[in-house]
């Protein structure tokens, strides 16, 4: 999770909301065969990846190649401020972005 700071207001996400929007995710791909498991969850302060990291961005392709892990199976979620991406899933009431 990327934020500027611990602190909710500022993009830190709390481990249970976290943790509900991954069993959501399970629950809404149940049927096709899909499973989700949170393996951990990284916490970085950056207030530039937090605020810029858009589709296309420097900031964006620093921030992945920074904080990617797993292989082609591993699903990375970043959190970013602001949730624009077209070719992303929104998770419901959070600015967690599925990359």
């Amino acid at each position: 999770m990327i934020s500027e700071s611990n602190d909710p207001k500022h993009g830190a996400v709390p481990d249970d909301q976290i943790e509900e929007q991954i069993d959501l995710l399970g629950h809404a791909f149940n049927s096709s065969g899909f499973a989700f498991e949170l393996q951990n969850v990284s916490r970085v302060e950056n207030a530039e990846w937090f605020n810029k990291a858009v589709p296309g961005s420097k900031q964006q392709a620093e921030m992945k190649k920074d904080l990617r892990r797993g292989d082609v199976q591993a699903l990375n979620i970043y959190s970013v401020k602001s949730v624009v991406f077209l070719t992303l899933c929104r998770l419901l009431h959070t600015n967690i972005a599925i990359a």
